[in-house]
Parts: structure tokens; sequence; C-alpha cells
């Protein structure tokens, strides 16, 4: 019976534990759970995702080097309040009759992929907190010699799947050598 008793005892600490270490957790403004919880608690990243009728697009211009062609695309809030953003845009590009040209996207990391000439685009992904105004970016690199070179006049760009897209007229026709288009993660515009 004492053995019993001193079980039961011990797994009424245990439970005192946790109790109290969930209610220091939560007692600040950001809520911190253990990797395994089935917690309904929701990211404020994921509650206002920003799509991409939140903003107007412009293409940067390109710079070509030993036929690998880098460019950059600058999103600019439009919208009011703010929304969240993270990872790599969803590209899609169009010809001059509008027709959609098939691509091979690869996402650039710090570790493989292209040295973009901004640093922003040779990072990680980060989380971006937009308000009206705001400013990011994404950078984009693709082989301008082959043989197959589909042309593109229009880049549409999703933040999100299946979400909104913003269009983005081309400053030039670009030749996309072999569909293959390298892209970094949004970055602080």
């Amino acid at each position: 019976m004492n053995r019993a008793i001193k079980s039961l005892a011990l797994f009424f600490v245990f439970v005192l534990v946790v109790i109290a270490s969930r209610h220091a957790i939560h007692s600040g403004t950001t809520t911190t759970l253990p990797s395994t919880s089935t917690s309904s608690t929701t990211s404020t990243s994921t509650l206002n995702q920003c799509q991409g009728s939140d903003f107007t697009g412009v293409d940067d211009g390109g710079e070509g080097a030993a036929g690998t062609v880098f460019d950059a695309v600058t999103l600019t809030k439009t919208t009011a309040g703010t929304c969240h953003l993270t990872g790599y845009p969803l590209v899609t590009m169009q010809d001059m009759q509008g027709a959609t040209v098939t691509l091979t996207v690869t996402h650039n990391s710090p570790t493989t992929g292209y040295n973009f000439p901004t640093p922003g685009a040779n990072t990680a992904p980060v989380a971006l907190t937009l308000s009206k105004g705001s400013t990011v970016s994404f950078s984009y690199a693709f082989s301008d010699v082959g043989a197959s070179c589909p042309a593109a006049k229009t880049l549409n760009v999703q933040t999100t799947a299946a979400g909104s897209s913003t269009p983005v007229t081309l400053q030039y026709n670009q030749s996309l050598c072999g569909g293959a288009l390298t892209v970094s993660p949004f970055y602080a515009g």
C-alpha cells in the first residue's frame, strides 16, 4: 500500500510540474509549445498571408555574364493593413501571345544554386511582415545560351499556393534556354 501511495504522490507532483511549466510558458505574449503538441494555436504568420493582389510589381532589369542572366522583381504592397510573407514566390511566365511558358523552377539557397548579385537573394527564407508601402523583392536567374529558348514577356508572381498573382511586364523579352529558372526567396526590398 505504501508503494502505491508513493507512486500516486509522484504522479501528482509530475502533473503539478507540467501545469506550472505550461502556465509559465503561456503567461507572456508569445505562445511556445513543444513540437509534439497538438494545440490549436495558430502562428501569426499564417493568419494573414500576403496575396499577389496586395502588390504591384516592377521588373528591376537584368544583368548577365557568361550565359547566365540575373534579374530581380520588386513588389510594393498597395493594400491597407499588414500581411505576412515567407518562402519563395510561385513564378509562371507568359510569351507575347499570353501562352504559359513551360518552366522548371529551382529554389536558390545559401548552400546551392546561384550566387546572386543582391545579398538578400542568397539567404534562407525569413518571415516578413509588410504594411502598405512596404517593398519586398526576389531574384531569379536563367541561362540565355542553348537550343530551346522560349521567350517570356510577362512574369506572374503568387505569394501562396492557389493565391492571386501579380503580373510583372519584363523590361525586355527573356529567352529562357532550357526553360530552367532559379528563384531566390523573398527578401526585404
